[in-house]
């Protein structure tokens, strides 16, 4: 099919002004998490300049956005193909083989969109999209984006700030870029918190052995290791070994600032990269050197591919990449829940409607 003359759909500008995000795009914030699913109660405090809803019963924002696309960065040098969607909050650098919605990951409608960009593009040169649309926050130069349109639909541009808002509500149940990116930190503090069940061992055979020993959360089987960056570096060690034992989803904690991944993924690891997800929740660099097949949740981290292939999500303040990265998004489960405000907001909060309602009262 020859490529679809790509339709730009311009948007009028919202009053809310839009984020312009870039890498590093936050600091972690509080470790005010508790564990398990939202309380269910939807709670609205009204305030002179703002509005907070949190979510009701059963959402897990997080997990919606995970599975929602198959790359997750700020700032993106896009140096090879990614098979699925990606949402790019930062600078969007693309190279002449950037190429997404493909093999597993190809939308099924040509509407979808499958390239979000925050900030537009970031060079002069052109991406491909075999399925799917483009929606950009910024207006964005048409003849840089081939549209081949090989999914039912028509592939369409679409630019501007209100509909860019329009979509985060629609179709994440989010208001801003701001609020996306501070869910990624909020369930990368989240998940590092959680009890562990399951350990990694030296059984002297050349691997470093992932031994799942699952427990119920929600109804579903999690594995939760906690490892250390010298753990997955160490010299003695020329592989990883997974054994899920019955583990639905597997949660890999990985602490330390600077973690290369450099073995190779063995056992259970393989045909299951869609159930494990490894949490680098204080990394500021990782550096992926052979096949990863897991989801790569770096948040605070510049996570950087060097040649070799992505089996899974990827998710990261920046992401430099090299080789592919293949649609294995992460569909398992863990738990999530809002940040719920600090009691000294809500009482300064409250204080402030009786304020406005003994006001309306006395005229």
């Amino acid at each position: 099919m020859h490529p679809i003359s790509p339709t730009i759909t311009p948007a009028v500008i919202s009053h809310r002004s839009a984020l312009h995000l870039s890498s590093p795009p936050f600091k972690r914030r509080g470790s005010h998490f508790r564990k398990g699913r939202s309380s269910g109660t939807l709670v609205a405090l009204m305030a002179p300049v703002a509005l907070l809803v949190l979510p009701a019963s059963g959402a897990n924002t997080a997990l919606d956005i995970i599975g929602r696309f198959n790359l997750i960065a700020g700032d993106y040098n896009a140096g090879n193909e990614t098979e699925g969607s990606a949402f790019i909050y930062g600078n969007y650098n693309p190279s002449t083989q950037s190429r997404f919605g493909f093999n597993g990951g190809q939308a099924a409608n040509d509407s979808e969109y499958m390239l979000w960009l925050n900030n537009g593009v970031n060079n002069s040169n052109s991406t491909t999209l075999i399925t799917g649309s483009v929606l950009s926050r910024v207006a964005v130069n048409s003849s840089q984006f081939t549209l081949n349109g090989n999914a039912p639909g028509t592939p369409v541009i679409t630019t501007g700030e209100a509909a860019w808002e329009n979509e985060l509500t629609s179709q994440l149940g989010i208001n801003t870029t701001a609020e996306f990116v501070g869910i990624l930190s909020d369930a990368s503090s989240q998940w590092a918190a959680l009890d562990v069940n399951s350990t990694a061992s030296l059984p002297g055979n050349g691997g470093l052995s992932f031994n799942a020993a699952p427990t119920n959360i929600d109804g579903y089987q999690v594995a939760v290791f906690n490892v250390t960056a010298a753990q997955l570096s160490d010299n003695t060690i020329s592989r990883y070994d997974l054994f899920l034992n019955g583990a639905n989803t597997v949660l890999i904690n990985v602490s330390g600032t600077t973690v290369n991944i450099n073995k190779s993924f063995t056992g259970d690891f393989t045909n299951n990269e869609n159930k494990v997800i490894f949490n680098f929740f204080e990394a500021e660099t990782v550096t992926i050197t052979n096949n990863a097949r897991a989801g790569i949740f770096a948040p605070f981290a510049s996570v950087i591919q060097s040649g070799s292939n992505i089996d899974g999500s990827v998710i990261a303040a920046s992401f430099s990449q090299t080789a592919e990265v293949h649609d294995k998004r992460f569909d398992a489960y863990l738990p999530y829940a809002a940040a719920i405000p600090e009691p000294s907001t809500v009482l300064l909060t409250a204080a402030g409607l009786g304020v406005l309602l003994r006001r309306r009262r006395t005229v």
